[in-house]
């Protein structure tokens, strides 16, 4: 072995064992000020942060109860932070891999998992709506309060209004590699409300959603005087479906 080689594998060791011991609260200094943790535990390489918060310098739009990681120590070489997380909250979970570059660029990357779905969850939800949400491939850049990069699919069950009428499950998937605005396709999925919309997001987080609805079964009065308090429908049923709001 050669000198160089051996300082090379001297240094690599040294740096290790400085992940393994160094404790979890020194993330903290690499963390944009966006992103606050209440409590640090375990270590750089292995490590759990307690209420971790996420804003957007006006308010929080993200609370985790917890936020596991396993450091991709490779990262390192290309200035940045990379680790595998699995995070959860009282409503549900998710893991998938994170990078935090300079200047406070956030890389989420196969993200996956599940939550209860209501407007602490998902803040555009009329008041009083609730059901069931899963997260499948999901891929986000985020920077500065703007969106870099969208991608994935989520999966909406059991969703009922306020008023208890049920309007079962729908479908939004957003292609990997877009760019700003973002489309995705929003679809039922096979509920009693058929539905045919687009969605668009673009990367200060504003977003309009237009297409159409209507009740898979004419003869539904409760889900139809639902309906109406959204649109009236045409001569075939079909209603207008239209929003727009923004995440801010």
């Amino acid at each position: 072995m050669t000198l160089r080689k051996a300082l090379l594998l001297g240094l690599a060791a040294f740096l290790l064992a400085l992940l393994i011991v160094l404790p979890a609260s020194w993330m903290a200094a690499f963390l944009p000020e966006s992103i606050r943790c209440a409590q640090w535990r375990g270590s750089i390489w292995r490590g759990q942060c307690q209420e971790l918060t996420l804003s957007n310098g006006q308010k929080v739009v993200m609370k985790l109860t917890s936020l596991q990681w396993k450091l991709q120590p490779t990262t390192l070489l290309r200035l940045s932070i990379g680790a595998g997380f699995h995070s959860a909250w009282p409503q549900g979970e998710a893991a998938g891999s994170v990078q935090v570059k300079p200047g406070g660029h956030i890389v989420v990357r196969d993200m996956r998992g599940s939550s209860q779905l209501d407007r602490s969850f998902f803040g555009a939800l009329p008041e009083g709506w609730q059901g069931h949400i899963d997260i499948r491939d999901f891929e986000l850049d985020w920077s500065s309060s703007n969106i870099g990069h969208l991608g994935g699919e989520l999966l909406v069950s059991n969703l009922v209004d306020r008023r208890g009428v049920v309007l079962g499950g729908y479908r939004l998937a957003f292609p990997p590699g877009s760019t700003s605005p973002y489309e995705g396709e929003l679809s039922d999925t096979g509920g009693p409300v058929e539905v045919q919309a687009k969605v668009q997001l673009t990367a200060d987080q504003s977003w309009t959603l237009e297409g159409r609805m209507r009740a898979r079964d004419a003869g539904d009065r409760r889900l139809a005087q639902g309906l109406d308090m959204l649109s009236s429908p045409d001569a075939s049923g079909w209603r207008r479906l239209s929003a727009a709001g923004q995440f801010r």
